[in-house]
């Protein structure tokens, strides 16, 4: 753990990404104190120069001189590095805590829990000493606590460290010990042996998809929309070819494409989308790309601010009103041809001009008539499901079992772990109604794992007013899906309410009365406006 926390350990360019769940998480710290196996690590041991290392979500300057690569236990040791931090990382995924009732490990909500002990907590003796004094009322708890404490404390794992530069030594070690469990392929191996460690060569899309993620939690894009988001910033037409796109012939063509390799060029890719999916998550109420209607949106926006400048308050605010109204449009300016209308949003950016890129836009995206989406069919792979699912979210959906309100954060780490097929249960079983699976009355929206475990009517039965509100539900509702013959009565009447609620959610993103132009007087009537409404954001609650 010194070595992670101080840039000595090391994840190679070469490895995979993470892929554990907090399940995963979980399970390696309960494997920890029941003492069973956790395998062994592949270390390399070698010089390495002065960078910044990174560790899933954690982030170390790391000074050059000798460094321990991590070959074999990537997954491991990222979740012991994050989880046991002395000041806890700041990601749900590695939120997680010891449970005193029911002695076992668990995802710790944000805010804590009075019974669970944070395991960065557990970890330090002194830390876990204060803890218990500020809780004198669990004092019986302590001892059971420490026995944990000290597991984790005491806890060995193999290593096996290669102390040479003979990479063959180092790729048949590596092959021996990736014959069991979740293989990699040879090719996945040998790939891996023989690609640098640093060297610009493993900058690719699927790079960028993973920092995307490691820095928003915003969900990892596709291989296409990785590669979209490096051509958008280069150029317009991300459908060109890119056999050349790095090469002379290229270079000679565009200035821009001269002033840089294909290393700065990923870089600045990955830079300008992970600005593009903060104002996304920030400001036009998208928490994550599963809520994403179309992914041409998120392209236009990298070509925006990759183009050059930071735009203003009120530019974004214009440029919401562009990606709600572009997907409004989204049927009618696709014509069935998404790259066509890609090419015809990003032609409208203009490098150093952002104003006039935002008013670009919004003109291309807006619509007149604007006829409001369906909710139903309500399909999770839709574009207008993908927006009704946006705005359930919106009015601040509170947990049926702890009648609290459901973090951005919680939402982000359901998504990844299931999609949003998992977060939208049905409310009572399909055979219960005639388009039961399709109809958006039959869907509620949960992300704590016990509120999806538990059947769907018994957490309801138990829930108050305020709760149910939250879901669009009655106290008689509740009372009238226990009857077959009512259920139906009771998820249409919800469609109508999710169909009111989406359309006020439109209307305040969408902005469809408001002035369109960024001069100052129109910025001070939409600012008093502002005043009276909330603010430029979407208020996350009742509404």
């Amino acid at each position: 753990m010194d070595w992670a926390w101080t840039g000595r350990l090391r994840v190679p360019a070469f490895q995979r990404p993470l892929k554990w769940t907090r399940r995963d998480v979980v399970q390696l710290f309960d494997s920890i104190v029941r003492g069973f196996p956790i395998g062994s690590l592949l270390l390399w041991e070698r010089e390495a120069p002065a960078e910044t290392a990174v560790l899933g979500p954690l982030t170390v300057d790391a000074p050059a001189g000798p460094a321990v690569y991590v070959v074999d236990g990537q997954q491991r040791l990222t979740t012991l590095a994050c989880a046991l931090y002395p000041d806890g990382v700041d990601d749900p995924q590695f939120r997680v805590g010891y449970d005193l009732d029911r002695q076992e490990f668990v995802p710790t909500p944000r805010g804590g829990d009075g019974l669970v002990v944070p395991v960065h907590v557990l970890y330090e003796g002194s830390r876990l000493l204060a803890w218990f004094r500020d809780r004198p009322h669990l004092a019986e708890h302590f001892d059971a606590a420490s026995a944990v404490s000290r597991s984790l404390r005491d806890l060995r794992i193999p290593a096996y460290v290669v102390r040479q530069d003979d990479e063959d030594t180092l790729r048949e070690i590596f092959d021996r010990m990736n014959n069991a469990g979740k293989r990699l392929t040879r090719g996945e191996v040998f790939a891996a042996l023989h690609r640098p460690l640093t060297d610009e060569v493993t900058l690719t899309p699927a790079w960028v998809a993973e920092q995307v993620q490691a820095r928003t939690a915003f969900g990892m894009l596709d291989q296409q929309t990785a590669m979209q988001v490096v051509l958008a910033r280069r150029g317009p037409d991300v459908t060109r070819e890119i056999r050349n796109e790095f090469s002379r012939q290229a270079r000679g063509r565009d200035e821009a494409a001269a002033a840089e390799g294909a290393a700065e060029a990923y870089r600045l890719g990955r830079d300008a989308a992970v600005a593009a999916v903060r104002f996304l998550q920030d400001v036009a109420a998208v928490p994550h790309r599963a809520v994403l209607p179309y992914q041409f949106l998120l392209v236009a926006l990298v070509r925006l601010f990759g183009a050059g400048g930071r735009p203003t308050p009120r530019e974004e605010r214009l440029l919401r009103r562009f990606v709600w109204r572009a997907a409004v449009a989204g049927p009618v300016l696709a014509r069935g041809n998404t790259s066509g209308v890609s090419r015809e949003l990003n032609a409208r950016v203009v490098p150093g001009d952002v104003a006039g890129s935002v008013r670009g836009l919004l003109a291309a995206a807006t619509r007149d008539p604007h006829p409001y989406p369906p909710v139903n069919p309500f399909r999770t792979n839709s574009a207008a499901s993908k927006m009704v699912l946006a705005a359930l979210w919106a009015t601040g959906p509170l947990s049926p079992s702890t009648g609290e309100p459901v973090s951005a954060s919680d939402l982000v780490a359901a998504l990844d772990e299931g999609g949003a097929r998992s977060v939208t249960p049905l409310l009572v079983p399909e055979n219960r109604l005639p388009d039961g699976r399709t109809t958006v009355g039959n869907r509620l929206l949960l992300v704590s794992p016990h509120d999806l475990e538990t059947p769907p009517l018994e957490l309801l039965r138990v829930a108050d007013d305020e709760v149910l509100a939250s879901h669009l539900l009655t106290r008689e509702d509740v009372e009238a899906l226990a009857s077959p013959d009512r259920a139906v009565e009771v998820a249409y009447a919800r469609s109508e309410r999710a169909a009111a609620v989406f359309r006020r959610f439109l209307d305040r993103m969408c902005e469809w009365e408001q002035e369109d132009t960024p001069d100052l007087g129109s910025a001070m009537v939409d600012e008093a406006a502002d005043e009276t409404s909330g603010g430029t954001a979407p208020t996350h609650g009742p509404g």
